[in-house]
């Protein structure tokens, strides 16, 4: 009886090792990819499955105890996959280390924390899937039951990833392939794309460019920095600034310097999240190269070639922005003699103790050129503002509520984002009313603009750095000089205001290459195009917008299209997905 036993699970689990890539391949839709994504599927699951099934087994003899190691694996990966699908389903995006930091982050701070069932009922599955293994390899009696049930319990958790049904067929291939940080939420795939043209990615070549562009970059920052015209340069970053809150009802004063300022249709941060989006403001460079230049701490030409010219550099900043992923210490500390923080629980006091300090600064300066770097906060999660800007009810703030139950009520949580935003919009009004008082108006150009979006589960995606969706890249934008500007351009991005501004005030560019931008005083209709980058590590998924199009695609040695949407986010025609994501690998070089 126990040898017949033995044999019959054996058997069984070698013919879903061997079925495994198959079944999914089938029920993934048959997506119509290249081959090396099939390979690719097929080696991982295998692999895998085989590791953990021998793994399971080596702590079975080595603990004597087969049956409890086998109970401890597929029960680990039992609450593995619960764990999967709940984040799948709030955030569109399968679990991967990133998330799995960010989420630790937000419950230490009290931020989002999740439902105490959705905790609970991940971990009551793996005891229950634990224990039964348990009784089974007891029953079984055999050495290697352990192995033989995890390498089943891993195929049902490929299976479940790939048979997941929120997704489309590529992107239930490609999720199959454990602690990949997935394309962004609105994939989609049409039928009639251009025929291959042999696209090329890859990490390599982004190193390669990186690395051409830091040969000679000191000699570039330094050499015949000089200015025609030199303006006093102000950049406003407001924390989570969407592009469809600059309206009249909601942002009357920002939306009213739209008809004397540059306001491209379509500006797009160079990321969703505060670094990658400060790093295109402050470099002019887009996201391909964002985890290169944090692991180099380069310091940003732009500011340097500044400096170099007479430029007196300050920033005056609030939030967390002080420890938040280093960027203070590698991106701004080295170049900007002036760091002044506005700290404190209260954003809103912070950022009006911030205004009061930078019109206080301007009062003692000299008659040389500065640069500000200027950040509003309030707009940031858990959306902060004054009694007298609550407009929109009912409410639901963030601070320790599920984001599960916000899930179901997002117009209350978006109720308190749009209180917030009319409340920036005044304090984005009082600022530019004392810089008139000031007298340094007329000698100014002021950037005011969002660093990323932000998600109010429009696509069942919420906050920012999840994803490529609109909501979360698509940002307000004004660029204001001492007289009317406007732009040709309809698609930009956060790479293209160092080169507007340094056109602008009549910089001498380096000599040699320094931006990934454009600069949109200058119309070239070849450069009407943006590059979106996602700012998970690793996840080489960018998006390219132009003509109204988005092309979503994973920078890999073949080039993976993962979706071409319009505007709103619903599929369009595809057939210029290929010469889409030409431009945007083209974009990783540097001029």
């Amino acid at each position: 009886m126990r040898g017949a036993v033995e044999a019959s699970v054996g058997r069984v689990t070698l013919l879903s090792l061997a079925s495994l890539p198959a079944i999914v391949w089938w029920l993934g839709g048959r997506p119509t990819v290249d081959r090396g994504v099939a390979l690719a599927l097929v080696v991982a699951v295998c692999a895998l499955t085989v590791a953990v099934a021998a793994s399971s087994w080596l702590l079975g003899r080595l603990s004597r105890r087969p049956a409890l190691s086998a109970a401890c694996s597929t029960g680990a990966l039992a609450a593995w996959m619960a764990v999967d699908v709940q984040h799948v389903a709030l955030f569109r995006r399968h679990v991967d280390v990133e998330a799995a930091r960010l989420f630790v982050a937000a419950t230490r701070a009290r931020v989002m924390p999740f439902d105490p069932l959705q905790v609970l009922a991940p971990l009551a599955l793996g005891l229950v899937v634990g224990a039964v293994t348990y009784f089974v390899c007891r029953a079984a009696r055999g050495r290697g039951r352990g192995a033989l049930v995890a390498g089943c319990a891993l195929a049902a958790v490929a299976l479940d990833r790939g048979l997941d049904v929120r997704e489309p067929p590529v992107a239930r291939v490609v999720a199959v392939i454990p602690f990949r940080a997935l394309p962004p939420a609105a994939l989609h795939l049409e039928a009639g794309r251009d025929e291959a043209r042999g696209l090329v990615g890859g990490q390599r070549l982004s190193d390669e460019v990186f690395t051409r562009y830091l040969a000679g970059l000191d000699a570039r920052a330094r050499g015949g920095a000089r200015v025609q015209r030199p303006l006093d340069l102000l950049i406003v970053h407001v924390e989570s600034l969407r592009a469809d809150v600059m309206t009249d009802e909601l942002m009357p004063s920002l939306s009213k310097l739209r008809a004397t300022c540059l306001s491209p249709r379509a500006h797009h941060s160079t990321g969703n999240n505060t670094g990658t989006s400060m790093f295109g403001l402050l470099t002019s460079l887009n996201g391909y190269h964002y985890q290169a230049a944090r692991a180099a701490k380069l310091e940003p030409l732009p500011l340097r070639r500044l400096s170099e010219a007479g430029y007196a550099l300050h920033a005056h900043l609030t939030g967390n922005l002080r420890t938040f992923d280093g960027l203070t210490e590698w991106m701004l500390a080295p170049v900007v003699p002036e760091l002044r923080f506005y700290e404190g629980a209260d954003p809103v006091a912070s950022d009006r103790r911030m205004v009061d300090g930078y019109v206080a600064s301007l009062a003692s300066r000299g008659d040389g050129p500065h640069f500000d770097y200027v950040v509003i906060d309030s707009t940031h999660y858990d959306y902060s503002y004054p009694p007298e800007h609550a407009r929109f009810a009912p409410v639901s703030k963030l601070t320790g509520v599920p984001l599960a139950d916000l899930a179901r009520r997002p117009d209350e949580v978006k109720n308190a984002y749009k209180n917030a935003v009319t409340w920036v919009d005044a304090l984005l009004s009082e600022l530019l009313a004392r810089i008139d008082a000031s007298g340094r108006r007329g000698r100014m150009a002021i950037v005011i603009t969002g660093d990323h979006g932000e998600s109010f589960f429009e696509h069942r995606a919420f906050g920012h750095g999840g994803s490529l969706l609109e909501e979360e890249t698509h940002v307000a934008f004004v660029l204001c000089g001492p007289t009317p500007l406007s732009t040709r351009y309809t698609s930009t991005t956060h790479a293209d205001v160092m080169p507007t501004l340094f056109e602008l005030i009549g910089m001498t560019p380096p000599d040699g290459p320094w931006t990934q931008g454009k600069s949109l005083l200058s119309h070239e209709p070849a450069l009407d195009f943006a590059l979106l980058s996602s700012s998970v590590p690793d996840s080489r998924a960018h998006a390219v917008v132009m003509g109204g199009k988005k092309a979503y695609f994973l920078d890999e040695l073949t080039p993976l299209v993962t979706g071409v949407v319009g505007e709103d986010e619903r599929p369009v025609d595809a057939s210029a997905a290929d010469a889409m994501v030409h431009l945007g690998l083209a974009a990783r070089e540097i001029r």
